[in-house]
């Protein structure tokens, strides 16, 4: 395992991950260390989990289950960057299981395209 490499300017060059729900800082700490050209490390950085935020926590998941859409195979999904948010109760009548642990759960393309989560238009891009 390599260490990280310090930045001249800037030394662990923190920053803070960004929610998976409202882009908003996250729960976690980057160490970027030295990038190229010794820039800052940005104050929020990607997105590197899909835990998201307390407040988006507490204000989605107290009553409801995140819904994160993966794509790939199963030995390497990466998600798609669409999400939901399902009610506990639609959950449950929905997919007929408990309720995920942590109120997350990947789901693959083809089941978001037919539950319908997300209407594509023409173009490709997302209707709003």
């Amino acid at each position: 395992m390599s260490g990280i490499k310090l930045s001249a300017k800037h030394g662990v060059n923190p920053s803070m991950s960004r929610c998976i729900i409202c882009g908003g800082a996250g729960n976690e700490i980057i160490l970027f260390g030295r990038l190229p050209g010794d820039a800052e490390a940005p104050r929020l950085g990607p997105v590197t989990s899909l835990e998201p935020c307390e407040k988006c926590r507490k204000q989605y998941l107290d009553e409801g289950v995140l819904l994160v859409e993966m794509d790939g195979t199963p030995r390497d999904e990466n998600p798609t960057g669409r999400i939901a948010v399902l009610k506990n109760e639609a959950f449950n009548r929905i997919f007929n299981v408990p309720l995920p642990p942590k109120k997350i759960a990947m789901i693959p393309v083809e089941v978001s395209d037919r539950l319908g989560l997300f209407h594509h238009a023409d173009n490709g891009t997302l209707d709003e």
